[in-house]
């Protein structure tokens, strides 16, 4: 299998698991709304599944938002120069992001161990899955960042005329 088809296969799993997500989200907030004004009988546990659903797509699909270029990115600076000190500071960029994704995953991590006796107060399951979303999210968005990184440094290393 290529790595186009892998990544082509990754994308439709991280949108699959987004719509479900959302559909989720849509399904238990209309439940709550029903239950609560219809019923006149509020539901406990919708509003946190929702929270939690939405805390999940949040940093699960990041990477592959931050692939599509769907992330604020400040471009006013690098347009100024020439390509190839643009694709420096590129490539300063994404060393930073790689070294603070680096740190978010390591503390991230500590945290979801330091609260894995934690349960949720509705759904009592335990509050370290639902923070493990953030080691992996930030760990699946450093791929992609350094995906980036890589393709910035192939693209700097070619002959000085190809980058006017």
């Amino acid at each position: 299998m290529s790595v186009h088809s892998l990544f082509s296969l990754y994308r439709k799993v991280i949108g699959a698991f987004a719509f479900a997500c959302m559909v989720g989200i849509v399904l238990l907030t209309a439940l709550q709304v029903v239950s609560r004004y219809a019923l006149q009988s509020a539901l406990f546990w919708p509003e946190e599944a929702a929270r939690f659903l939405l805390i999940l797509i949040t940093f699960i699909v990041a990477g592959l938002s931050y692939d599509r270029g769907e992330m604020i990115g400040v471009t006013i600076f690098t347009q100024r120069f020439s390509r190839r000190i643009a694709l420096v500071f590129s490539v300063l960029v994404h060393l930073s992001m790689l070294t603070l994704l680096g740190l978010l995953i390591w503390y991230g991590w500590q945290f979801a161990q330091m609260n894995a006796v934690q349960k949720a107060a509705a759904l009592r399951i335990p509050m370290q899955w639902i923070y493990m979303a953030v080691p992996v999210g930030f760990a699946i968005l450093a791929c992609h960042v350094l995906g980036n990184l890589l393709c910035t440094l192939r693209e700097l290393a070619r002959p000085k005329g190809d980058l006017a």
